[in-house]
């Protein structure tokens, strides 16, 4: 059985590894029919997604978006930035993605399509930053990732099932 070391380098060798992967593969990513992005094309939407996360560590992001490379590249970069994942699938009824938020309590909520406005009162009453994933990905901010100390118990992700 590892010791805790033992699985601290475990664990950190894995988001070192996942960064080189992504950030040198010149290898196919994402391809969706005739779109066609590389790990390379990743990398730099995550940067620009980074600029808004390299400030937190083990903060819940979530992220209300469709099956989109943008998307992947948003959990891609909260991974790598030490926070949480929290996905939010935006087909989902409002009253549950409420109760999913409310539950989760993330600081912050990536989209990248429209949220219903309940869940906008919401994340305003309770401070959660909401922002476009895609102005984001537009803007020329970039922030390279500074890999911080992950530890083998930290939250990767917080995922909610049907409940069935």
């Amino acid at each position: 059985m590892l010791n805790t070391e033992g699985k601290e380098n475990i664990v950190k060798q894995f988001y070192e590894s996942l960064y080189h992967i992504i950030r040198d593969s010149q290898n196919p990513f994402y391809i969706y029919y005739d779109k066609r992005f590389s790990y390379q094309d990743c990398y730099k939407k995550m940067l620009n997604i980074n600029s808004v996360l390299y400030k937190m560590r083990n903060k819940r992001i979530a992220l209300h978006t469709t099956k989109s490379f943008e998307a992947y590249c948003g959990i891609f970069s909260i991974f790598l930035s030490g926070n949480v994942w929290v996905p939010l699938n935006p087909t989902q009824p409002a009253n549950r993605l409420k109760d999913m938020i409310k539950v989760a309590e993330p600081q912050m909520i990536l989209t990248d399509c429209k949220i219903d406005e309940e869940i906008l009162e919401h994340a305003a009453k309770e401070k959660i930053k909401v922002l476009n994933l895609q102005e984001i990905i537009g803007k020329n901010d970039h922030k390279e990732f500074e890999l911080c100390d992950f530890n083998y118990d930290d939250i990767a992700y917080i995922m909610f099932t049907s409940g069935s």
